[in-house]
């Protein structure tokens, strides 16, 4: 095979544009990128319920998933500044999920995610070392939180 023939076939395998000046998307970039919208949804929808057992304390959440879920609940390290961690949670995520979604916002992506990724390892710290007690919703989040960090650092150089 010549040398053309040869740079003719590695180009057939090189991602192509298509006629709209876009680009193909590749499978695995799809793949991470929906892991990561996924572990938003995951975050989002258990840091609304964990707003609303704080937002409305003993309506049995917590009772029902057992752990320490009220330790973590009643400590100091519930809110920060006087809002709820799970209210921060919401507003995390909302916005990861728009740096996600929105192209214009996607420059924001990795730092939002990474920040995120950051407080759940902290959070995760402080339930086992300070808290002495788990909050296994309040786990679900965190690590929501620390996937969306991995899989954003995986995807950060696709357009």
């Amino acid at each position: 095979m010549g040398r053309k023939s040869r740079q003719k076939a590695k180009q057939s395998r090189a991602p192509r544009r298509d006629t709209g000046g876009g680009t193909r998307r590749d499978p695995a970039a799809a793949s991470r990128e929906t892991t990561l919208l996924g572990a938003g949804l995951i975050g989002l929808a258990v840091s609304a319920l964990l707003d609303a057992e704080y937002a409305t304390p003993g309506s049995g959440l917590c009772s029902v998933v057992g752990g320490g879920c009220d330790a973590v609940r009643m400590s100091g390290w519930s809110s920060v500044a006087g809002i709820s961690l799970p209210t921060l949670g919401i507003v995390f995520f909302l916005g990861l999920l728009a740096t996600t979604l929105v192209p214009a916002l996607r420059a924001a992506l990795l730092p939002l995610a990474l920040f995120g990724g950051f407080a759940g390892v902290v959070f995760i710290a402080l339930q086992g070392l300070v808290i002495g007690a788990w909050c296994p919703l309040c786990l679900v989040v965190d690590f929501a939180a620390d996937g969306a960090a991995t899989r954003a650092w995986t995807i950060r150089r696709t357009p």
